[in-house]
């Protein structure tokens, strides 16, 4: 929109403005008519330069300042999960350090939640280890179904795979029986494959 203004080709609505407000020129003056094409692109360039390289400082500055969702600014009482217990986080610094490791929740029952899930996939872990007796899947043999446990919406599904590892291999089972032994001694809902 407007015209270029002669000396720094900066466009402007030259009705408005008396001068160009990029560098002072105004309309009709020759000021620039002496600027070859190159001349004109150098300068412009070096504008351009100019402002990626602000652009690309602010970029950074807001890169190394994580945003905090409000929840975790305001006054309130906030809850961490650790591997041992749920805690009661007040101070921003305490908050802000959990937020950013994904332990910081809203609520004591989420945050209770949590820990007691961590707390059951653990034991289960250990026990799928003790019931698989040494055994470690090897997802080159294409014969050996390797079972595991995934969610489907809200419960667990028991699933086999033959060549692909979607997880660690101590979340692997060598039959299904281990799976059932492990539903059963832990009262999961588990659907079969």
């Amino acid at each position: 929109m407007g015209v270029p203004c002669k000396e720094c080709g900066f466009r402007y609505d030259h009705y408005a403005y008396a001068t160009c407000p990029e560098c002072g020129d105004y309309p009709g003056s020759n000021k620039g008519a002496n600027m070859t094409n190159l001349e004109q692109l150098e300068k412009e360039r070096g504008k351009l330069i100019d402002e990626m390289v602000e652009i690309t400082k602010a970029i950074e500055e807001l890169k190394s300042k994580p945003t905090l969702p409000g929840w975790v600014t305001d006054d309130s009482v906030r809850f961490a999960i650790s591997w041992d217990k749920v805690s009661a986080m007040s101070s921003l610094g305490d908050k802000k350090i959990a937020y950013l490791s994904g332990c910081l929740l809203k609520e004591h029952e989420t945050a209770k939640q949590a820990y007691d899930d961590r707390i059951l996939k653990t034991k289960i872990l250990h026990r799928i280890e003790e019931l698989n007796d040494g055994w470690v899947p090897d997802f080159t043999n294409g014969k050996v179904k390797k079972f595991m446990f995934m969610k489907n919406k809200s419960m667990l599904k028991v699933d086999y795979f033959i060549y692909y590892q979607y997880m660690p291999a101590t979340h692997y089972m060598e039959s299904e029986d281990i799976a059932r032994q492990i539903m059963e001694e832990f009262d999961l809902e588990v659907l079969f494959k």
